[in-house]
């Protein structure tokens, strides 16, 4: 069973107009765009583009977790 009781201060973060408020504004794209966008994606772009990060290393620090990501400074799509 679930409790209907309100903790104090959270209302208005847990109330659906609170959060509509806050939520971020997300652009729609028609179907057309979405195929040109796949198009794009698909080209090859700048190797200089991708980054490398260290990521969950062990507490020695001689190992860890390398994740690669694509620099949006230097890709351009569209």
């Amino acid at each position: 069973m679930q409790s209907t009781a309100a903790i104090a201060g959270t209302a208005d973060a847990m109330s659906p107009a609170s959060a509509q408020q806050h939520a971020p504004v997300l652009e729609k794209f028609s179907d057309e765009q979405v195929r040109q966008l796949v198009i794009a994606l698909e080209d090859p772009f700048d190797s200089r583009a991708i980054k490398w990060r260290v990521t969950n290393t062990t507490s020695d620090k001689r190992r860890g977790q390398v994740i690669a990501y694509a620099d949006p400074r230097l890709t351009r799509i569209g």
